[in-house]
């Protein structure tokens, strides 16, 4: 199960049954609920969701996908497929859902960190790394922050996305 959030009057939660959840703060009755369709597949939500104004995000690890919905309705908004598997929850800013994409089962296999349209599902852009991010990506000042499976931090510049030259921090793989 992923780490819930809090959101008004609701909690919104994911697990390995690949279904979102929202349940009443008060009560914990539920709200709505939606299962992916594709249920013959071994579809993981790992990441925890994000809300942000009236949607909540979420990554699908084994789907390589990021999902919004409705956060009143559980109307299905937008998918937007990823490269990788995401094992992280996405970082929301005032247009972007960020996120990582990497492998735990191999931590050799590269990465990318993607921005993603929040309303309409578009990527407009992506970062190839060398390791794959599990981190989750922080955006503040005009840059994106995070960290790779090899324990590199780096900094991405927020409009232009690219990497300011040297990694930030070598933590070496520790």
């Amino acid at each position: 199960m992923t780490s819930p959030v809090v959101h008004n009057d609701a909690v919104f939660f994911a697990g390995i049954s690949s279904t979102i959840f929202s349940l009443n703060v008060e009560s914990g009755a539920r709200n709505w609920s939606w299962k992916d369709p594709r249920t013959n597949q071994n579809l993981f939500l790992v990441g925890g969701p994000v809300v942000s104004d009236s949607l909540v995000y979420i990554g699908g690890s084994s789907q390589h996908n990021a999902k919004a919905f409705n956060t009143l309705t559980g109307r299905f908004v937008w998918e937007s497929p990823v490269d990788f598997r995401i094992f992280n929850s996405p970082a929301v800013d005032s247009s972007f859902i960020i996120l990582g994409t990497g492998d735990t089962f191999d931590p050799a296999a590269y990465g990318s960190l993607i921005a993603i349209d929040k309303c309409t599902g578009i990527t407009k852009a992506r970062l190839r790394t060398t390791y794959g991010i599990n981190s989750i990506p922080v955006s503040a000042g005009g840059k994106i922050f995070f960290g790779d499976n090899n324990g590199t931090v780096y900094a991405v510049d927020r409009q232009q996305f690219y990497a300011f030259g040297a990694p930030v921090i070598d933590l070496g793989g520790e």
